[in-house]
């Protein structure tokens, strides 16, 4: 898929490939999905730890709470994937504070 070639990318640390990929796996699971689905949210939450890594924490925690807003909304506070959401985002918050 789309998603795991730019993985590959971003693990090599090839960010500028990584990027448009992720970001049309990105488009295509928001017109497929709806932008309310928690699929989508998990390419949101992708598409955020990308941007993390390539040294773009604004960027990256905008992406990290759509996505922890999108699973809390559809799926509730205490589902599994929402409480994954949250931990993405404190993570990234703490790391980009440093």
């Amino acid at each position: 898929s789309l998603n795991n070639l730019a993985l590959l990318f971003a693990a090599q640390g090839e960010y500028d490939e990584a990027m448009p990929l992720c970001e049309r796996s990105l488009k295509i699971r928001e017109k497929t999905l709806g932008p309310d689905h928690p699929d989508f949210a998990d390419a949101l939450s992708s598409v955020g730890a990308l941007l993390h890594s390539a040294g773009k924490c604004d960027e990256a925690l905008n992406y990290e709470k759509r996505a922890l807003d999108t699973n809390d909304r559809r799926l509730g506070s205490k589902h599994p994937r929402t409480k994954q959401a949250q931990k993405n985002l404190i993570i990234i918050e703490s790391m980009c504070a440093k």
